[in-house]
């Protein structure tokens, strides 16, 4: 359901609360047999709910649960995304504090409001210091501009180098 709400956001211009209920319809019947679907589901309704009640952040997220499988992590991660849908440290920062698996919700709530804001919205101090910055810099240009790989094989050398071969050198 993540990669579907990143991907509406990022090809089809879809805003945050667009993609997670397109998603919504669609996940379903992708993943027609899938055991906790309906756990899923009921999660991220009651986080779209919750994304527009006026509660404290901490009380919203705790309605959710606290992160510790994915149904949770998705909702409380949708919740705070929606919830500050133009404010990229504000949605990281409301999934992020709580007792639970506030990695995880934090990591999983940053990849929407950055993809629907875009890299300028993450402050520079937040930037300064991440490491591997280039490697994941390069590899986010790379998925921008489309993975090279196709059924029958790399259509470039460059590419079977950096993601078959896993060398980020940028030579052949």
């Amino acid at each position: 359901m993540l990669v579907h709400i990143i991907l509406r956001i990022a090809e089809s211009g879809d805003s945050i609360f667009e993609a997670v209920n397109d998603a919504i319809c669609v996940i379903p019947s992708v993943f027609p047999k899938a055991k906790h679907m309906d756990e899923l589901l009921t999660l991220v309704k009651k986080a779209i709910v919750l994304s527009s009640e006026n509660k404290e952040d901490l009380d919203a997220v705790r309605q959710l649960g606290e992160g510790w499988v994915a149904e949770e992590t998705l909702a409380i991660a949708i919740c705070c995304a929606l919830k500050y849908s133009d404010d990229f440290v504000k949605g990281v920062a409301a999934a992020v504090n709580h007792d639970g698996d506030s990695d995880s919700t934090g990591a999983v709530t940053g990849n929407i409001p950055g993809t629907a804001l875009g890299f300028e919205a993450i402050p520079q101090k937040y930037l300064d210091k991440l490491e591997l910055k280039d490697v994941i810099l390069e590899i986010a240009e790379d998925l921008h501009h489309d993975c090279q790989i196709t059924e029958y094989g790399p259509e470039d050398d460059l590419w079977e180098s950096k993601y078959i071969r896993m060398s980020y050198s940028g030579k052949v």
